[in-house]
């Protein structure tokens, strides 16, 4: 009994992590196809070297943004915790 119910909870968790998974790849294909879409629409063709640079510009920046908020999460995370030392 003990070990169908582990066996059940483990099949939970694993299929939990697939649909995490798949949703993480329309999540990419969707950021992917916005992507060519707005170097389309600045004049770039697709497969040109052109298109390629534009597209790396794009993902640089969006890393660079989530780089921005990760760092000002972590600093409002440091001055909570040193408010709750204080107290």
């Amino acid at each position: 009994m003990k070990t169908q119910l582990l066996a059940a909870a483990v099949m939970l968790l694993l299929s939990g992590c697939a649909q995490i998974g798949q949703w993480e790849e329309e999540m990419d294909a969707e950021q992917e196809a916005a992507d060519i879409k707005k170097c389309e629409n600045r004049g770039f063709s697709r497969g040109s070297s052109a298109m390629a640079t534009c597209l790396q510009t794009l993902s640089r920046e969006r890393e660079a943004e989530q780089d921005r908020f990760e760092r000002e999460y972590e600093r409002e995370e440091a001055e909570r915790k040193a408010k709750k030392k204080k107290k």
